[in-house]
């Protein structure tokens, strides 16, 4: 009894551990999705970057994520993994990982 006790926490602890790294992540195409979103929600974006100025990424599409100490993705095919913050009453996405794609 002791033992199917030990494998189902185990396996309850996995199961909870997967949701909170990657459950719940959203693919967002435009920045009009980003207003639907609740503070602290992680998002997932694509695209092609055209511009990258001042801690900002800005993509073919039109998302704009702000990044601190990112290399230089200008003309790069991106996969950026970041949340959704509140700032001055505006949501932004804040980069936590940036992937090239090729």
């Amino acid at each position: 009894m002791k033992r199917i006790a030990l494998i189902i926490a185990l396996i309850g602890m996995f199961v909870l551990l997967g949701l909170m790294f990657y459950g719940f992540v959203r693919e967002i195409n435009n920045m009009e999705d980003v207003e639907s979103l609740e503070d602290n929600q992680k998002v997932v974006i694509s695209g092609n970057v055209i511009e990258q100025k001042g801690g900002a990424i800005i993509l073919d599409n039109g998302v704009k994520a702000e990044c601190e100490g990112c290399l230089n993705y200008h003309g790069k095919n991106v996969s950026i993994l970041g949340v959704v913050d509140k700032y001055d009453n505006k949501k932004s996405i804040f980069v936590l990982r940036i992937g090239v794609l090729e």
